[in-house]
């Protein structure tokens, strides 16, 4: 189930190939440098050059033989820098027309990146007063672009680089532009790039680049495939100027007298997004004014026709109403839509789901465009409140959403109800209800966790059944919408999953080396593996895959398991699960996957000093344990808000979820990891999480704290006392490890009997 109301596609900062032939590159340059054509003269030797000054750039990155270039290598920045200014002085005056043609273009692109402060101010400065050509333009708009993402790489080090108020100058110059032709750059194709790369640089969102299968094999082609300049304006360097000028560019776009019809618009509506997360990052009244003003909340006259929404819903498909209800509907616009539901003010989001979407959920969730909306809507919810109206309202339709095979919407459901702790059971029992499970069965007890893996229903399994032999299994295709809802439900109260995470665990030993080396069903397994899973059903996972660690730590998937395996164990499993991995050791050591779990697992120092290796493992726990008790647990309060499930950050895997922002620079979309993990955790990556073990014993000590707190007077006696704990813990693990905490406890108790 993919977003298929996608808006048209917007090739961004891309050089599409095609087949025009520019006179200027009819040329073509020998391995002697030598040019040859039916046409020469300076401006195909200028060509040539600049042919070479790619070669020298491509070597300078190691992408190419130096002798492709000028010549030589380009060791430090200093004749990095030179190097540069000369090729700027032999194209001054016409960088316009070499950023004009298709392959001038790609060069140009290239030396804006090794640019120094200073070079980046002059090179704008010669491209002033071609602006309204340039970024209109197919080739043209690429090079500006470019150097708008350069921008915060020369403002970030405005301390060391006198150029960096000439930049600051430039990127004003190009706004005003913008502002002076507002109403066309947003709809202006390749303009509206351009002018979407400059909010993300005022703002200090990560300026990406979305390319096009044809584009990222064209680049390729020409060695130009590493990933655009991704540099942000941190929050205190941001130059005062730049919240200045996003203020300036959001009036102008408020001002304009048909804001309405930019919101469907397709290449306008991008621009919009992009700046209802620019101002939400860092000009909150702004984002809050943009927001009613869409929604139809405020009476300023760009907006006041917004504020008429009609009784009933537009089921066209289309949403050809200019109402914020219409939008919900259309295609294009309920991109818009959604970043409002992400970035609206508490009490603005509720009075647009009052407004617009209460009493209407069942309807929009079946809509084939107005579903995601409904999706992001209950993964905004702000409250436990806002979300139980919001479930209790789709509980009903449960069945004939997943007929509608908008199965993210359930998973969406499950999740607001795991993140708020509201309908929890309804849910359960309406997901169970839809696939045709009756849990007094025996056998439907038992068959559920796959069935919802695989996401069959119960009748077609029977059927399924009658037509294989006797003794033999179903075969079932473990799904992605089917991992990404028992990720949600695993997180449920135990009292109410029990029935469920029971008849996941109670697979034997090879399905369950099975599903975690699968690469969906993966994300299912270690989802139990998780604090907000319970303390039980881990416990049980990792006696039923005890004697499987090797061979899940040479899988690709399976060795994510493990991983997670040893972050949940206790010191007592940890060393078994070692000697496991010790007997099958030459094997991981073959394996590509498991070397790295011989890494964070240290089993080297296991077999020679297997006590050093338990006290490390204790010291990192005894840290955990005691800073747990100074910084806010509120990582595990957090961790349901995740809206596909993954558990933690690791080696990289693709996403799973169905509620993508890729352009958004906020992590709701993923379960925040342990800051005391960063804290501690060294090269080897072999600091775990063993907070599951410690967790009851954790909440007994917060209460009795608690107690301790009413009374005034021994509460700074009891910060002091545990501090100097913590410092005495932090010393006792610091330089050589056991050894010298010992060395340094003899030498005390020596001066204190002297």
């Amino acid at each position: 189930h993919t977003h298929t109301h996608t808006q048209t596609t917007h090739l961004s900062s891309t050089h599409q190939p095609h087949d025009t032939k520019h006179t200027a590159m009819a040329a073509v340059v020998r391995g002697d440098g030598a040019e040859a054509g039916p046409e020469s003269g300076p401006w195909h030797e200028t060509v040539a050059y600049l042919k070479r000054v790619e070669g020298m750039l491509n070597a300078s990155e190691g992408r190419e033989d130096p002798g492709a270039g000028l010549g030589g290598e380009l060791e430090d920045d200093e004749q990095r820098e030179l190097f540069v200014s000369n090729v700027l002085a032999e194209i001054e005056g016409r960088e316009a027309r070499f950023a004009s043609e298709m392959h001038c273009s790609r060069i140009l692109e290239k030396l804006v990146r090794v640019c120094t402060g200073g070079q980046l101010a002059s090179f704008a400065s010669r491209l002033r007063e071609h602006y309204p050509s340039l970024v209109e333009n197919r080739c043209g708009s690429h090079v500006v672009q470019t150097w708008v993402a350069c921008v915060p790489r020369a403002v970030s080090e405005r301390t060391g680089d006198e150029h960096a108020e000439e930049v600051i100058e430039e990127l004003t110059q190009l706004v005003q532009h913008f502002r002076d032709t507002l109403y066309e750059a947003v709809r202006g194709v390749y303009a509206s790039h351009v002018l979407r790369a400059v909010i993300c640089c005022l703002a200090g969102i990560p300026i990406e680049t979305a390319r096009s299968k044809s584009s990222r094999q064209y680049r390729q082609a020409f060695g130009d495939d590493r990933p655009a300049t991704d540099v942000r304006v941190k929050a205190k360097d941001r130059p005062a100027a730049f919240t200045t000028l996003l203020q300036s560019l959001t009036d102008d776009l408020l001002a304009l007298d048909n804001l309405e019809s930019l919101v469907k618009h397709n290449v306008a509506s991008p621009v919009l997004q992009m700046l209802l997360l620019a101002l939400h990052k860092i000009d909150a009244v702004k984002c809050r004014a943009l927001c009613c003003g869409l929604a139809g909340q405020s009476a300023e006259p760009a907006t006041a026709r917004l504020m008429q929404l009609p009784d009933e819903m537009d089921d066209g498909g289309d949403g050809d109403g200019d109402s914020f209800k219409g939008w919900i509907t259309h295609y294009i616009a309920s991109h818009v839509v959604e970043k409002i539901l992400h970035v609206a003010p508490p009490d603005v989001f509720f009075n647009i789901f009052t407004s617009c979407f209460r009493n209407n959920l069942q309807t929009l969730a079946l809509h084939r465009v107005a579903n995601f909306v409904v999706q992001k809507l209950l993964n905004t919810a702000h409250t436990g409140a806002d979300a139980a109206l919001m479930v209790g309202e789709l509980v009903e339709v449960t069945e004939d959403i997943l007929a509608e095979n908008h199965a993210l919407v359930v998973v969406a459901m499950a999740n607001a109800c795991a993140k708020h702790n509201v309908q929890q059971k309804a849910v359960l029992k309406s997901i169970l209800s839809a696939f045709h499970i009756d849990l007094t069965k025996a056998d439907d007890a038992k068959l559920c966790a796959k069935l919802l893996l695989s996401m069959t229903t119960k009748d077609v399994y029977d059927e399924q059944k009658a037509e294989v032999a006797e003794g033999e299994d179903v075969p079932m295709e473990w799904t992605q919408h089917g991992s990404l809802l028992l990720q949600a439900l695993f997180r449920f109260e135990h009292k109410e999953n029990s029935v469920l995470v029971g008849s996941f665990l109670a697979q034997s030993g090879e399905e369950l080396v099975a599903l975690a080396t699968h690469k969906v069903a993966s994300r299912a397994v270690e989802a139990l593996l998780h604090p907000n899973a319970g303390e039980k059903p881990r416990s049980k996972l990792l006696k039923r895959l005890k004697g499987l660690f090797p061979d899940l730590a040479m899988d690709k998937y399976g060795s994510h398991i493990v991983d997670r395996c040893w972050a949940a164990a206790p010191i007592d499993t940890k060393a078994a699960i070692a000697k496991e991995l010790v007997e099958r050791e030459a094997d991981l050591k073959a394996n590509f996957h498991g070397k790295f779990i011989l890494r964070n697992c240290r089993i080297d120092t296991f077999k020679r000093q297997s006590a050093q290796w338990s006290a490390a493992l204790e010291a990192d726990e005894r840290k955990r344990k005691m800073f747990s008790e100074f910084f806010d647990d509120g990582n595990e309060a957090g961790a349901g808000a995740s809206g596909a499930g993954a558990v933690g950050k690791k080696r990289t895997r693709a996403s799973q979820g169905g509620d993508d922002d890729s352009d958004d620079d906020d992590d709701d979309d993923q379960v925040p990891h342990n800051e005391i993990d960063d804290l501690f955790a060294g090269k080897d990556g072999a600091v775990a999480a063993a907070t599951a073990q410690t967790k009851t014993k954790r909440k007994k000590e917060e209460a009795s704290t608690e107690t301790e707190k009413t009374v005034s007077k021994p509460k700074k006696k009891k910060k002091k006392k545990d501090l100097e704990a913590v410092l005495a813990a932090i010393e006792q693990t610091k330089g050589a490890g056991p050894k010298k905490a010992k060395k340094k406890k003899k030498k005390k108790a020596r001066q204190e009997d002297e």
